[in-house]
């Protein structure tokens, strides 16, 4: 290993500069692979739900610096031009992650949508703060922070959100007419209160089933809608998680978001709505599967 200190100040400046740059030309590829990995959908492949899911189980990033290369490298997709601006260092994938996030909650908050150019033109050189006063200033009605969680201790964690007036309006009102059975209880508590609540109604995995063994014969036409009590055979024996599996590495899916029955072999094709027939996918993966058989869908 070189001895550091033994360098001038000259060459130690002039290494550190090269090195630098070299980190922003490989930061830049990072980019462009990440946005082809995407446009391949080769974390379905390797049995990733998402390409957040691939990048930190995966590949070790932390869900901060996923995140920020993700938003960077869907900024870069729209707006090739700033690959030259990221060489140079005008621009830092925290401030594109900032831009990226700011475009994205405003265009779900107004439904139209918004060219990024002038925007990311706007933040060259700017500083993360500058770049935070110009987002605020340019959407001053969007909050487009994202939520985070840290651990405080083995049992407690502490949830940053950002909520729109009429929601947390709502989660007040839940607050009240909880009183009389949570009088005075944290937002925490009403948080929990109304998840759990929610869940009782609607979790699959909480629902009590009874069904007989001989469920995995009740449906056999495969042209009638699955049975609950099958569903819930179906939803209970996967515990809510996306069964897809790599047929290379084993890696299996694991996600339980967005949760879908599936047909192994599709109804069209014959098959039916018998349990060993059926699999629990995330709508990623379900969708995927769906246009490697049939090819992609056309939309109009």
């Amino acid at each position: 290993m070189e001895n550091l200190r033994l360098l001038s100040n000259e060459i130690l400046v002039t290494k550190l500069r090269g090195l630098i740059q070299e980190e922003r030309e490989i930061s830049l590829k990072i980019l462009e692979l990440i946005n082809e990995v995407e446009r391949r959908r080769l974390h379905l492949e390797l049995g990733f739900p998402s390409l957040f899911d691939w990048l930190t189980r995966d590949l070790g990033y932390s869900a901060a610096a996923a995140m920020r290369r993700i938003d960077s490298a869907r900024l870069l997709r729209k707006v090739p031009t700033i690959a030259k601006q990221i060489e140079s260092g005008k621009l830092n994938l925290t401030n594109l992650a900032r831009v990226q996030s700011a475009i994205r909650a405003e265009e779900k908050r107004t439904g139209k949508q918004i060219e990024p150019e002038q925007l990311v033109n706007a933040i060259e050189g700017k500083t993360s703060r500058e770049v935070e006063q110009h987002l605020a200033q340019t959407f001053p009605g969007s909050a487009y922070k994202a939520d985070s969680a840290r651990a405080i201790t083995d049992s407690q964690i502490r949830l940053q959100v950002t909520l729109s007036t009429p929601q947390y309006s709502e989660l007040e009102r839940a607050r009240e007419v909880a009183s009389h059975s949570h009088f005075g209880a944290p937002m925490g508590e009403v948080i929990g209160m109304l998840a759990s609540d929610y869940l009782d109604r609607k979790d699959p995995l909480r629902k009590e089933t009874h069904a007989e063994t001989t469920a995995a014969a009740s449906e056999r036409t495969g042209r009638r809608p699955i049975p609950q009590n099958v569903r819930r055979l179906v939803f209970q024996r996967a515990q809510g998680r996306c069964e897809y599996k790599n047929p290379h590495t084993g890696k299996t899916c694991g996600s339980r978001f967005q949760t879908q029955i599936d047909h192994i072999r599709p109804v069209a094709l014959g098959g039916t709505n018998a349990v060993e027939n059926l699999r629990l996918l995330c709508r990623a993966h379900n969708a995927w599967t769906a246009e490697e058989i049939f090819g992609p869908f056309v939309k109009n």
